[in-house]
């Protein structure tokens, strides 16, 4: 996954985003490209790694509750249900090391009601990205995250889109 860190810093003209927004199940995604951004600073390419945001569906969150507990412990989601199946893991394995991460990155979660997975998934579309659910997650968590202030017209914010609308 770190891989992932390496394609950003070169499709960005050897630049590091603001932002890096991921769809976050069990958690090695987001993990994997944090430590590639990671390993850039640490080679001296970068000198700053970007805040990381996982996200994920409101009907399967336990990174999102965890993080907002402050707790840096992920507890079981009873009935998880959401469109994002991907990302739909009440318990995710890695959870726990993602919450610390985020802590120590300064970065956030945040998760996505099921309109508006849907309503992102299909801007997605007439971008010319046709993606599953839980992919359109990252890119509904940055309009929210816009509208609410958080991030700025300033910022440089990047959306993982995981899998094909196809799958």
């Amino acid at each position: 996954y770190k891989t992932a860190a390496f394609e950003i810093y070169e499709q960005l003209g050897g630049k590091v985003p603001d932002y890096v927004l991921v769809p976050t199940s069990a958690g090695g995604n987001i993990r994997g490209i944090e430590k590639g951004f990671r390993e850039l600073n640490a080679s001296g390419l970068t000198n700053v790694i970007p805040k990381f945001i996982a996200v994920q569906a409101k009907g399967c969150n336990p990174i999102v509750r965890g993080y907002r507990s402050g707790n840096l412990q992920v507890e079981r989601i009873e009935n998880p249900e959401t469109i994002a199946h991907a990302i739909e893991n009440p318990f995710p394995p890695s959870g726990n090391q993602v919450l610390r991460m985020l802590k120590s990155n300064d970065g956030m979660a945040i998760d996505i009601e099921e309109d508006e997975i849907i309503e992102a998934q299909r801007e997605l579309a007439h971008m010319g990205q046709f993606v599953q659910p839980a992919s359109a997650t990252s890119y509904a968590a940055l309009k929210k995250l816009f509208n609410e202030g958080s991030i700025s017209m300033d910022d440089v914010a990047v959306c993982v889109l995981t899998a094909s609308g196809l799958k």
